[in-house]
């Protein structure tokens, strides 16, 4: 019951990667899976000696401890699943970012976001979504204690992803030979371009960087780029050749310019072209004789 007591006037909260919960360097609880991955559920590990009594006391303080802990560490992704916006498109883009643990492509949700207004993207905004040219994500969910326990209790709930670990904090680059679970890196934040990955909120800022540059569509390659990635100047511009970004050519040779030059835009480009042709009234107009 001493001990007890000591746990219930103690301040901290330890949740290992086997979702323990330590005191004094034993395990006094363990959590599991609750309704979804933000709310577990709790079950204290005691002897037959405790009474009942002690036994609910220390089991709500903990509980109190391990919401408390959730709520501040993650209180945007929290939010997020209580929001109530009027328009259906925006609740529908809140459900889907909330499943998948507050980051997604946005390519996955692009007829969404095409509904959405000014007025709801600027509410969006205020509640800590950033809508990006790659991704939607919450950019405070980014940081490394928001990242680790969002996580950790995203693996509670999704058992095959507990093999994955977390990449190392402070690097915006990570390339890998080997195949990796594309899925749970996006979940830790990181982009994937073949045997790279890229943090998405740095993929952002390049972004950003390469629209200021631009003139015509067309940039240079400049250090500050490279140095926002974190990578050696040959990985940077296979990066680029990934994300479609080509050598601009003059007259037939390459120069030192890039263009953005998505496949599928030339596919478009040639169906187009052909419409052109046949409905030109030029070519109707050549057709007529006069006399």
């Amino acid at each position: 019951m001493r001990r007890t007591n000591k746990i219930i006037k103690s301040e901290t909260f330890q949740l290992d990667d086997a979702h323990k919960v330590y005191w004094m360097d034993n395990p006094i609880a363990y959590i599991f899976k609750g309704k979804d991955y933000l709310n577990p559920k709790l079950e204290v590990l005691v002897d037959e000696a405790i009474d009942l009594e002690s036994k609910e006391k220390l089991k709500n303080n903990l509980e109190k401890k391990l919401n408390d802990l959730i709520s501040s560490e993650l209180l945007e992704l929290v939010n997020l699943s209580k929001s109530n916006f009027k328009n259906n498109y925006v609740r529908a883009l809140c459900y889907q970012l909330f499943e998948n643990n507050g980051v997604m492509k946005r390519e996955t949700v692009n007829k969404m976001i095409k509904n959405i207004t000014k007025e709801d993207r600027l509410e969006l905004r205020k509640a800590g979504v950033k809508i990006g040219r790659y991704h939607i994500f919450l950019p405070r969910m980014l940081k490394p204690a928001a990242v680790e326990l969002r996580v950790k209790l995203w693996k509670l709930y999704h058992e095959e992803d507990k093999k994955y670990k977390i990449p190392k904090y402070g690097l915006n680059f990570l390339k890998d030979e080997n195949t990796k679970n594309n899925k749970f890196l996006l979940i830790c934040g990181f982009e994937n371009f073949n045997k790279f990955y890229v943090r998405v909120d740095i993929l952002e800022r390049l972004f950003l960087k390469i629209i200021e540059k631009a003139n015509g569509g067309a940039f240079k390659i400049n250090s500050d780029m490279i140095n926002l990635i974190g990578c050696n100047k040959e990985n940077f511009f296979k990066m680029l050749e990934l994300m479609e970004y080509k050598p601009k050519k003059i007259k037939g040779v390459s120069s030192d310019l890039f263009v953005y030059k998505p496949r599928f835009l030339k596919t478009e480009s040639k169906k187009t072209n052909k419409k052109i042709i046949k409905d030109n009234p030029f070519k109707k107009l050549s057709e007529l004789r006069f006399r």
